[in-house]
């Protein structure tokens, strides 16, 4: 399976008037720099199937943009670390229908774990959560369980994206 790849990175923070302005003016330029880069990416050929990756910051940008454009409804969302106790991005999330893998960690400070059961009963969401794992998917001092996180959550990532993991199957990674 092979796949075009547009990496949008968001340097908001080096950006001394985006910090100074409100929220939904920040808002309006993340969705306008979102639009442009996706838009110059369709112009290049028709896609059969889009997913969409975020992290952090990149995952609010996400459902921003999702929820602004219809025709992005069958994108698949690969969301990492997403921001689960921000209101508005919950707000989002919520009313989207595109097929969702969340991962992120017990130990992650944007980690609400009422919030995750609630998406976990949505048809075509999936959540994993990796106990212990901070916002960076890591384990603090462990070095090991850190590494085998990254192979859990690329494995998990891979089935989701090719179709093969079932809604059942999906879940809680532990500590071994």
């Amino acid at each position: 399976m092979g796949a075009d790849v547009l990496w949008v990175e968001y340097a908001y923070d080096k950006q001394a008037e985006y910090g100074s302005l409100g929220v939904q003016a920040r808002k309006a330029w993340r969705l306008t720099d979102s639009k442009a880069a996706l838009q110059a990416a369709l112009k290049e050929r028709p896609y059969k199937r889009t997913t969409f990756v975020g992290k952090s910051l990149g995952t609010r940008v996400i459902a921003e943009l999702v929820t602004d454009d219809a025709s992005l409804g069958h994108a698949r969302v690969v969301w990492l670390t997403p921001l689960l106790t921000d209101p508005e991005f919950r707000a989002e999330v919520e009313r989207l229908s595109n097929p969702s893998l969340f991962i992120t960690g017990s130990g992650d400070d944007y980690y609400d774990r009422g919030f995750a059961d609630r998406l976990r009963k949505k048809p075509e969401t999936r959540i994993v959560v990796i106990d212990g794992a901070n916002h960076s998917l890591e384990v603090r001092d462990d070095l090991a369980r850190s590494i085998e996180i990254l192979g859990q959550v690329t494995r998990s990532i891979q089935e989701f994206v090719s179709g093969s993991s079932s809604r059942a199957s999906a879940g809680t990674i532990t500590q071994p």
